[in-house]
């Protein structure tokens, strides 16, 4: 087991989040690229809202989550299950998405955590 496994195994899935979240952050005012930047506010409504959805269900390991931004400067956290993914995408408003086989469907934000712990334990 290599320094970094252990490193993981000692976070839960919320912290991976919020440090994904605080590198992008980072590399966003660090290289300036010209592209829409999501503002310091959103990655912040981002956070919380993470912390809601943690706090509203009783989640088991989640799957390593992969962080971006979209090409309107919004930041999209993207979870990807054996049966399907989830999508949230934050800017002014909070959006998300359920992805299986061929199907999408938006999501209310209630919804969300119980279709991330449903995913979840499914896996």
């Amino acid at each position: 087991m290599t320094t970094r496994t252990l490193e993981r195994l000692s976070i839960d899935w919320f912290d991976m989040v919020k440090q994904q979240l605080d590198a992008l952050r980072d590399d966003c005012h660090r290289l300036n690229s010209g592209y829409p930047v999501p503002s310091d506010a959103t990655f912040e409504k981002a956070k919380l809202t993470i912390e809601k959805f943690r706090q509203l269900a009783d989640f088991p390991a989640l799957p390593e989550s992969e962080v971006s931004i979209g090409s309107n400067g919004e930041v999209i956290i993207m979870w990807d299950f054996s049966r399907g993914c989830v999508e949230l995408t934050i800017a002014d408003t909070i959006h998300a998405r359920v992805y299986n086989d061929d199907n999408q469907e938006v999501l209310e934000l209630p919804r969300v955590p119980v279709v991330l712990s449903f995913l979840a334990k499914a896996a």
